[in-house]
């Protein structure tokens, strides 16, 4: 068990992945067709290169030998935006602060939008100074969405403190 920990501990700190490694990896962890994660993940490499606010996306039918191979290295942020625009579950391999706690059935949690605005405003360079004003910022956007309810900087704070820190270290 000790050398799993471990291993786990030095992956967090990898800066890259091949497709074919993030597929072995995340497969054990999530209870799904590894071919179907294996078309997913060859087919975002194209369509994150394009606009999906727009709609731009590859042809859901485009061959197989038409797409990256999975020898296609990616980084976190790939990985992370991937999860957001797809709404898969975050991989605990890269992960593991960004998991969905156990908890009792009630209001939804926004966690996931949370992460994936935060995602988004460091595409974009919108970030700011402190965690309470990216906090803020983050509420701000999604009260805009239409989000009303269980929305509060202190909450989002919490959200976003890994991968704040992590960004702020750069």
């Amino acid at each position: 068990m000790k050398k799993r920990e471990e291993a786990r501990r030095i992956l967090v700190n990898v800066r890259t992945l091949s497709l074919k490694d993030i597929l072995e990896l995340w497969q054990r962890e999530i209870d799904f067709p590894a071919g179907i994660m294996e078309r997913e993940l060859r087919r975002a490499v194209l369509n994150l290169e394009m606009d999906w606010r727009r709609g731009e996306l590859i042809d859901p039918l485009k061959p197989d030998d038409e797409l990256p191979g999975m020898d296609k290295l990616v980084d976190r942020d790939w990985l992370l935006e991937f999860c957001g625009k797809g709404d898969w579950p975050f991989p605990r391999f890269w992960f593991p602060d960004l998991q969905e706690e156990n908890r009792l059935q009630g209001r939804p949690s926004l966690r996931d939008k949370v992460l994936h605005e935060f995602a988004e405003r460091i595409k974009r360079s919108e970030t700011l100074g402190t965690i309470s004003q990216e906090a803020r910022a983050i509420e701000g956007e999604l009260r805009a969405q239409g989000y009303e309810k269980g929305i509060q900087s202190k909450t989002i704070q919490k959200h976003i403190r890994g991968p704040y820190d992590e960004w702020k270290r750069g």
